[in-house]
């Protein structure tokens, strides 16, 4: 056969074999842990989230294999408004207002005390995605794969200031410096899993936060 008749053939075959491959993989079909239907529909039940001009209710994500939420929000800024998002998000509910106890407890005062300015924007590198912990492709899934979690990658601030994980945990001003390591430590009061710079290697430029719950697959509270 020659070389360019069979390029087709070789790229068909790889298209199997990584559509296989996923089959198997991350999106393998089984069932998700009953506990995010479960808490999801406990939220929504308890109206503690109120459908707004900045979050509003989704049609349910299922798939692909065991990703996705039930009663998903697509959310564009937190306390009604007051604190705006950089992108949209897709969380469930449960983040909703996790994020906005964050934001108001701890966040704000911070600001003010710091800076003596209000925080108005937190720059968001992504929400809802399919995938495995830090973007591998096999083993366990990440929280982000059931909008239970978020990645913050910034701060904006009303006087103009901007703070970035990536170059300001350890290259800002002593001030800026502590306002992220307080952002940090004080989200681990709030979400079971918060990873940042000095986490590891995948988390240099942003913090994790997410909601995972203790069960037989995650019993730790990560805080790092």
């Amino acid at each position: 056969m020659h070389w360019r008749r069979s390029v087709p053939l070789i790229a068909a075959t790889m298209v199997i074999v990584l559509l296989a491959g996923c089959a198997t993989g991350l999106y393998r079909s089984n069932q998700r842990a009953a506990w995010r239907t479960a808490a999801e529909r406990q939220c929504v039940a308890s109206g503690i989230v109120r459908p707004s001009a900045y979050v509003q209710r989704m049609p349910p994500i299922r798939g692909p294999g065991i990703c996705g939420a039930e009663y998903p929000y697509r959310v564009s800024a937190a306390l009604g408004g007051q604190v705006g998002f950089s992108q949209k998000a897709v969380l469930t509910c449960m983040m909703v207002p996790a994020i906005d106890t964050w934001v108001q407890k701890y966040l704000q005062p911070a600001a003010r005390s710091l800076f003596g300015t209000e925080l108005v924007q937190l720059q968001l590198y992504g929400s809802y995605y399919c995938r495995g912990r830090n973007g591998a492709t096999s083993g366990a899934l990440s929280e982000h794969g059931f909008a239970n979690a978020v990645d913050v990658g910034g701060f904006v601030f009303a006087d103009g200031r901007r703070i970035e994980v990536k170059q300001d945990w350890r290259g800002g001003s002593p001030d800026e410096q502590q306002f992220l390591r307080y952002a940090q430590r004080s989200a681990c009061l709030i979400f079971r899993t918060v990873i940042g710079p000095d986490g590891d290697s995948a988390h240099q430029d942003h913090l994790h936060l997410d909601l995972a719950r203790q069960d037989r697959a995650f019993r730790r509270h990560v805080c790092s």
